[in-house]
């Protein structure tokens, strides 16, 4: 058998010194099959493998071998049509798993199946993420719609009620270059109402005051820009959202719950309404939230 020494500058020979090779090849090759990945997720959406190459730093022929087992092992999916590559289903599968270990998320996931149990309504439980809003968990209920909004999906953040909530408890220092797209888009499309940081610093005091948001197509409201608010998607399905709130009173959840045309007004929606507050309410509180 083949026996390693070291040399006289303390360098290994030998068998050792080939599995030292590999090991660091080894860790060479995940930290940039790591970094490929995260240079996919970051753009948010389907990427040509030049601009794969672009983001990460690396030249396209290289960029082409990890995407390749990227691919193979499911955490990239590849269009078939264009070639363009995306986040696959391992990379979501992976990331609810590891949400699924945090205990806020299971309290959070709790008062989602409360929600949709007491209301037979269509729930859905969102974080904070690194692009706004993200929706984390679907719940579907037996009186709801026929559809569904697949987990990882980034909601608007100024047009959803469910980003209205989880805005209105955080900076709007730390989250105003996030928003600088959405109201720049809105600013050039209505220049005869504009957004201000005055009227949406206003707007999030609203939503702590009620303690919620709604996009409610049943109820006209004087501003888009009032914590509830006329629907603007095609569907004009509306929706209440919730803070979950911590022991330091920031919201690191949001419990948004569907109306349906039986349900967006009268006795019906008073009782939805307070059955998801105090889903909601009851998550707080076993965050160590404070009345």
């Amino acid at each position: 058998m083949a026996r390693s020494r070291k040399t006289p500058a303390g360098q290994l020979e030998g068998e050792e010194a080939i599995e030292a090779l590999d090991a660091n090849n080894g860790s060479r090759a995940t930290l940039v099959g790591l970094a490929v990945l995260q240079a996919i997720a970051r753009e948010r959406r389907p990427m040509p493998l030049r601009d794969v190459a672009l983001a990460s730093g690396l030249t396209p022929s290289r960029v082409h071998r990890y995407v390749s087992s990227l691919v193979a092992s499911g955490f990239v999916q590849q269009d078939p049509a264009s070639g363009h590559y995306a986040l696959g289903e391992a990379v979501i599968e992976l990331g609810l798993l590891a949400l699924g270990q945090l205990d806020s998320i299971r309290i959070g996931t709790d008062a989602l199946l409360a929600c949709s149990d007491t209301t037979s309504a269509d729930c859905h439980l969102s974080v904070w993420g690194s692009f706004g809003p993200t929706v984390i968990r679907w719940q579907s209920g037996k009186s709801g719609h026929q559809f569904r909004i697949e987990e990882g999906r980034v909601l608007p953040m100024l047009w959803s009620a469910t980003g209205r909530v989880l805005m209105a408890y955080r900076d709007i220092g730390e989250i105003w270059p996030m928003l600088e797209g959405e109201i720049s888009t809105w600013n050039k499309a209505h220049p005869e109402q504009p957004v201000t940081r005055r009227m949406l610093e206003t707007m999030f005091k609203d939503v702590r005051n009620l303690g919620m948001s709604a996009a409610t197509p049943g109820i006209e409201a004087s501003s888009v820009f009032e914590p509830v608010f006329r629907s603007l998607h095609r569907l004009e399905i509306g929706t209440i959202a919730f803070p979950i709130l911590d022991h330091l009173g920031r919201a690191p959840m949001a419990l948004t719950v569907f109306t349906t045309e039986a349900t967006s007004m009268g006795e019906r929606h008073e009782r939805l309404t307070e059955d998801a507050r105090h889903a909601a309410y009851s998550a707080s509180r076993r965050l160590g939230a404070h009345d």
